[in-house]
Parts: structure tokens; C-alpha cells; sequence
């Protein structure tokens, strides 16, 4: 669970489907959901305005799935400029090395 504390709290708190002790405020879409059975335990407000039900999954999981998706994007993304930034300064540095030399 502390994978996704950066996502959301987890509370003391039965769920009324699977009877799992604790519980998991979602930040992202202000809502209580279980991550054991993977329901929502609030219902969304229907606002199509709404900033956090507008586009809350139909499963807590689902949202997490793609939040971690997203995550490791960006990671491995840096992870391939930094390479890319090392290469570019190796190559320069050989060629300044053979001119000089």
C-alpha cells in the first residue's frame, strides 16, 4: 500500500462489499473507494462539470493502473534523455580529443 500513498490515504474503515478492514481516499477523484475488491464506495455527483467525477474509472484499480503507466512513462522517458545527453557529450568530447590531438 505505500506504493500508492502518493495517490490517496488509507483508513480504518469496513467495506460494505468484501468486508476488507481498511479503506482508500482516492486524492485525484475525492472519493472512497476499496482496493481489495476494487469498487467505488461513493457514488460519482453526475455533474458533467465536475473536476473529479468527470473522469473517475469505473474501478479505483483501473485509475492506479494508469497512474503507474504514467509514472513509468516519464521515468523511463528521463531515464532515455539522460542516456541520449551522455552519448551526445562522449561523442563530443572524442571528436575535441582527435582535433586537439
Amino acid at each position: 500500500m505505500k506504493k500508492y500513498s502518493g495517490y490517496g490515504t488509507l483508513l480504518k474503515g469496513k467495506c460494505p462489499f468484501c468486508g476488507e478492514d481498511y479503506t482508500f481516499y482516492y486524492y485525484k477523484y475525492d472519493a472512497v473507494c476499496c482496493l481489495y475488491c476494487g469498487t467505488w464506495l461513493e457514488k460519482a455527483c453526475g455533474d458533467p462539470n465536475c473536476t473529479y467525477c468527470r473522469n473517475r474509472p469505473d474501478s479505483p484499480l483501473e485509475g492506479l493502473f494508469n497512474e503507474d503507466r504514467t509514472a513509468l512513462y516519464y521515468q523511463k522517458e528521463c531515464l532515455r534523455l539522460k542516456y541520449q545527453h551522455r552519448q551526445s557529450g562522449k561523442i563530443r568530447r572524442e571528436k575535441r580529443k582527435n582535433h586537439d590531438g
